[in-house]
């Protein structure tokens, strides 16, 4: 058996109950984001580096075979069945084509391959291979007596196997098979394309054999692996290739087909039958095995170097010395030979041996003017021979030599130093305590030594005897303990949880060291190691990583993050291609140069995408294909979701498989910059108004390389009530609205109008009939004044007119009795004297007209009635006018018989022609009627 490389790769087991599926896997297959794809006992299981999902097929029979075809539909076959998955909102549905095939040939048990040539799928059975040309089947059934037993396709060539025949698959009409090689006595498991050399056959239980241009040609495999039965070949890095084999795991073999490496289960792989193969796009290998799958990085930078595979052993230091590696451990030294040519030593493959006389706890080793030694538990060992010699019993921690060949040993009582090979020590600084950290100055007149629970010691090299002095907090150190002493470009440095600090000479105390502090930033160092190649290893809160000082760049290893021993970090960095790390078990080997080679950008892409309206969560976009079209959904179109779906969660998976490294920040295009790099690969944008929204999420690994920006769009569609037609219709309807206020406005103001105008009549009428009644009382009362004025005028007018009857009959009265007097006077002169006054009074009496002066003043108190009167009955006498204007003036019939010197008979009678004259009825009222003229 060929022998194991002594560095082996990290294998990362999976069992079928970490994947919720069967126990063994048939096929492998991954799409350009980098899910991977499993055909296995349950049916179809994907994985994108964050979930396990898996798809049974219909009938839940074993899923046999895969095939991506064009990143748009994954072929499946199992049992009596194949068809295809594509993706879906729910994940992948199923599309099954075995309906195409005639019933009479439906019966053809599991589908072993399937393989795409010139636009035709090829599904092989062992009774029948069909051909589907995306329409129809076409079905090519075996020969009688035999079966189909392989498909592939290589270089362009797809090639058909019948039991113990090989053929050629022409594509024609009908296609033509041409023979390529007979007598094939096992089954062809696989095809490698060699290149030039042509496509290597190989088989389960024979040699393989070689296709060319010109025929075939025996191809020899190391028989190891052939006797191994090889199920699978997959072509890895630097021109090597993993072979998977029945009955004793992988094996690596170079470009010469020499076995390098056999991985099995005495190095933890879960189990030894390989039954499928493949490389991803991190150059990691997958292997489908009868029992779960493993992944394996088989040209890992970082790699494993355990000294009993099968014993876990902490391992506290190692060295290089005479050709050889040793490893120190709790259980003594295990050393073995490099291979000459192995610059990687992780590749060397001879076996560990356990050093004699090193039983125990190895601390360190040392080199010292081409001398070996090694510091253990018990003592001081030098190496001769192949062999350690104990040179004292002072339990050790490490040496150092001086200029002037002098060697210091830091014990567990203190520093000694010793001039002749450590046969002679001496104690230096009256120390006792016990110092495992040793530096010295550049000048070497003094050594620092730091103890994580005392603090700083100087010790003066010149004088030995002069006592240690300790350094601590009154000294410019932060605290007294956790300081350990480096020496890093010739500078003491001494690191604390709280920063770096170095000694100041001039004041004689530690400063804060702010160059190498900026350059570490935020990292609490507690272990620091300077390589040739100027960089600085450390140790951060258990995180081992490297400062490159030309680029004033940090790169950190996640891989070995709590897996060294704490408090006793060991970092061994013998070149760029061999990094010796300690650890709880065996040691890392870090390719430094291969690890950077493999920084490449990140890629990363969508798990789900789920929308949420607070109640529920709908599935966008399952992850399938999502840097790719698929035939479901489109990814430069537009999805366009209802308003009440108003939070998007992005859930990005990393196909690299670094979680832990790995960091992202997203989003929204065109609101805001970038939101800071976080661990979580979900994001939550909630409360989105409606509009359109370009959601962008990146990632950077630990190389500080950024992914492309991955990007997906979705419209929220406004509310209904903020839709066109909503607006149309608010238009239409605010129209209406305005139309019908208008309308309303002016049947308002027209019914206002109308109720002001009719106030305004109201008050008008109820004004005029205020103005009428005061006209009317002022009428009225103008009219009872008129009247009253007219009474009483009327009164003075009858007591005139009865005054000048009064004095009319006086003078008569008088006449008569002075002619009375004038006949009893006997005197003539005296009679003649008063007949000369009776003839005056007679003459006064005769010029007097009364009657004439009572109607001008009649007429002038009633508005001309006796001119109108006498007008409208022009044949009224004087005495006719007199009795109208004594009736008006209301006077009674005696007293107008006395003025008109008649009796009231008379008056009567004088009334009766008047009222003929005037044509009056007798009903009728002669003072009314006189009233109203």
């Amino acid at each position: 058996m060929g022998q194991k490389n002594i560095g082996v790769a990290k294998i990362v087991n999976i069992s079928h109950f970490d994947m919720d599926a069967g126990t063994q896997n048939w096929q492998i297959q991954q799409d350009s984001a980098g899910t991977m794809y499993i055909a296995n006992n349950n049916g179809l299981i994907t994985f994108n580096g964050k979930e396990w999902k898996s798809y049974p097929i219909p009938n839940h029979t074993i899923l046999r075979s895969l095939k991506i075809i064009d990143q748009k539909r994954i072929y499946a076959g199992g049992q009596g069945m194949f068809g295809y998955f594509i993706p879906h909102n729910s994940g992948l549905q199923y599309v099954d084509l075995t309906k195409l095939i005639p019933k009479e040939q439906q019966d053809f048990g599991d589908t072993w391959r399937i393989e795409q040539f010139e636009n035709h799928i090829f599904f092989q059975t062992s009774r029948y291979i069909f051909q589907y040309d995306g329409k129809k089947i076409t079905v090519l059934p075996a020969a009688r007596g035999t079966e189909w037993s392989f498909l592939a396709k290589n270089q362009g060539r797809l090639f058909i196997a019948e039991k113990d025949k090989l053929y050629e698959w022409k594509q024609g009409k009908q296609g033509k098979l041409t023979l390529i090689r007979k007598d094939i006595f096992a089954y062809i498991t696989g095809l490698t394309d060699l290149g030039k050399e042509g496509i290597l056959v190989s088989l389960l239980t024979e040699q393989a054999f070689l296709i060319k241009d010109n025929g075939t040609s025996p191809f020899h495999l190391p028989s190891e692996i052939v006797n191994q039965q090889v199920n699978s070949i997959s072509e890895l890095e630097n021109e090597q290739y993993a072979i998977g084999t029945v009955s004793n795991g992988l094996y690596i073999v170079d470009k010469n087909w020499k076995i390098i490496q056999n991985i099995n289960s005495s190095d933890g792989l879960r189990n030894n039958t390989v039954l499928s193969s493949l490389v991803d796009k991190n150059a990691r290998l997958w292997l489908g095995l009868d029992n779960g799958i493993a992944i394996i990085d088989a040209n890992s930078a970082i790699r494993n170097i355990y000294p009993l595979p099968q014993v876990p052993m902490a391992s506290y230091t190692s060295s290089v010395y005479d050709n050889k590696l040793f490893i120190g451990t709790t259980d003594g030294v295990y050393q073995t030979t490099i291979d000459p040519d192995a610059r990687d030593l992780s590749y060397s493959s001879h076996a560990f041996k356990k050093m004699q006389n090193s039983k125990g706890q190895v601390w360190n080793f040392a080199i010292t003017s081409g001398e070996f030694y090694m510091l253990h538990h018990t003592g001081t060992y030098h190496y001769q021979n192949n062999n350690f010699v104990q040179m004292n019993q002072l339990g050790s921690w490490l040496v150092k030599e001086t200029k002037d060949k002098q060697l210091l040993i830091g014990t567990y009582n203190g520093l000694f130093s010793s001039s002749n090979g450590l046969k002679d020590l001496m104690l230096l600084g009256k120390m006792d305590e016990s110092m495992r950290f040793l530096q010295l100055e550049k000048d070497e007149r003094y050594a620092w030594t730091s103890h994580p629970y005392r603090g700083v010691y100087r010790y003066h090299l010149e004088n030995p005897q002069e006592k240690a002095k300790l350094y601590g907090n009154e000294d410019g150190l932060p605290a007294q303990i956790n300081n350990y002493v480096y020496k890093i470009k010739d500078q003491i440095l001494v690191t604390n949880p709280q920063g770096i600090y170095r000694f100041d000479h001039h004041k004689n105390r530690f400063i804060r060291d702010e160059y190498w502090n900026a350059l570490f930033g935020n990292n609490a160092i507690i272990y620091l190691k300077e390589d040739q190649q100027n960089r600085v290893w450390f140790v951060s809160e258990e995180r081992l990583g490297v400062l490159d000082l030309s680029t004033k760049k940090i790169t950190f290893f996640p891989e070995l993050e709590k897996n060294m021993i704490g408090g006793f970090y060991h970092i061994n960095p013998v070149d760029g291609k061999n990094i010796l790390v300690g650890s709880y078990n065996g040691l890392f080997h870090i390719n430094y140069e291969v690890y950077r080679s493999r920084m490449e950008k990140p890629v990363i892409s969508f798990n789900k995408i789920l929308v949420s309206n607070q109640v529920k969560d709908s599935i966008l976009m399952n992850g399938y294909f999502s840097s790719q079209l698929s035939e479901t959904k489109k990814q430069d179109q537009e999805l366009w979701m209802p308003p009440a779906f108003n939070s998007i969660i992005l859930d990005i998976c990393n196909h690299d498989f670094q979680k832990d490294a790995m960091q992202y920040a997203y989003r929204i295009q065109g609101q805001g910059d970038w939101s800071n790099w976080t661990s979580e690969s979900t994001r939550t944008f909630g409360n989105l108004k409606p509009g359109k929204y370009v959601f962008e999420v990146k990632a950077k690994n630990r190389y500080d390389q950024e992914s492309e920006t991955l990007s997906y769009t979705v419209n929220i569609n406004k509310p209904w009530y903020q839709s066109l037609w909503a607006i149309i219709i608010y238009c239409c309807l605010g129209l209406g609205l305005v139309y019908l206020g208008y309308t309303l406005y002016l049947n308002q103001l027209w019914k206002q109008k109308e109720r002001f105008e009719k106030k305004q009549r109201d008050l008008t009428y109820l004004h005029e009939l205020e103005s009428r009644d005061k006209e009317h009382k002022i009428t009225e009362l103008e009219k009872e004044k008129l009247q009253n004025d007219l009474m009483y005028k009327n009164k003075e007018l009858a007591s005139i007119t009865m005054n000048i009857f009064r004095r009319s009959r006086l003078m008569d009265r008088m006449k008569l009795e002075m002619e009375e007097v004038i006949a009893n006077i006997d005197n003539r002169e005296t009679k003649n004297e008063v007949e000369k006054i009776v003839k005056k009074l007679v003459d006064h009496s005769k010029q007097r007209d009364d009657w004439e002066q009572f109607s001008l003043h009649f007429d002038a108190i009633h508005a001309n009635f006796l001119k109108k009167i006498k007008n409208k009955y022009p044949a009224l006498t004087a005495t006719d006018l007199k009795l109208c204007a004594y009736i008006k003036l209301n006077m009674s019939s005696k007293e107008i018989a006395q003025i008109l010197h008649i009796s009231p008979k008379g008056v009567e009678v004088a009334r009766y022609r008047l009222r003929k004259k005037l044509n009056l009825d007798q009903q009728a009222n002669l003072a009314d009627f006189l009233n109203d003229i």
